[in-house]
């Protein structure tokens, strides 16, 4: 779908469960204190406004403070992040689990549980691969999350230096797996 398609689609939605011009929907937009972070809200905000019509306070708390709101529930939307720490896509995935402490969006789909838990016995990345694929289109359907962007990492790595992990999700590089190649 375009962008356009999806807008009408979240308007008909809106219009559906009782908002519009008349009645808009008024949330407010919960993140942890940084200027980057603030960007991204205002830009979330405008978009929802002008695409939607959605009326958005924005809130910004120190972080021990946001934790707290985030751990009780106390938002009604929150900036949030993870960064996997190993190289599988349950590292994500398993997030959204109804048990996962981790759960922020309180998500609760048991048919996702059951999926997520059912590649965890699979004993081929074939068949974890088919289980994932089948929870991101629970995911994908109902929505429990909006990621709006990937953290990357640039790096300029001359050919003769080898070890240098590629594959790292936590972006650890150890001196000691790294090598210069004679050249």
């Amino acid at each position: 779908m375009s962008q356009q398609e999806l807008n009408a689609q979240a308007k008909t939605l809106l219009q559906a469960a009782g908002y519009g011009p008349q009645r808009p929907l008024k949330l407010t937009l919960l993140y942890n204190t940084s200027e980057n972070h603030q960007k991204i809200a205002i830009a979330v905000a405008s978009m929802w406004k002008k695409n939607l019509g959605v009326d958005v306070k924005l809130q910004n708390q120190e972080w021990k403070t946001y934790i707290d709101s985030r751990n009780t529930g106390n938002f009604d939307v929150i900036r949030a992040s993870w960064v996997g720490d190993y190289n599988e896509p349950s590292t994500f995935l398993s997030l959204l689990t109804s048990t996962h402490s981790g759960n922020i969006s309180r998500f609760n789909e048991p048919a996702y549980d059951k999926i997520i838990h059912q590649a965890t016995l699979e004993t081929t990345a074939k068949a974890r691969n088919t289980d994932y694929n089948m929870a991101e289109k629970i995911l994908m359907e109902k929505a429990p999350i909006a990621p709006i962007y990937q953290y990357t990492n640039g790096r300029l790595i001359k050919p003769w230096v080898k070890g240098y992990p590629i594959n790292n999700p936590e972006d650890v590089a150890y001196s000691r797996t790294m090598f210069i190649e004679k050249h």
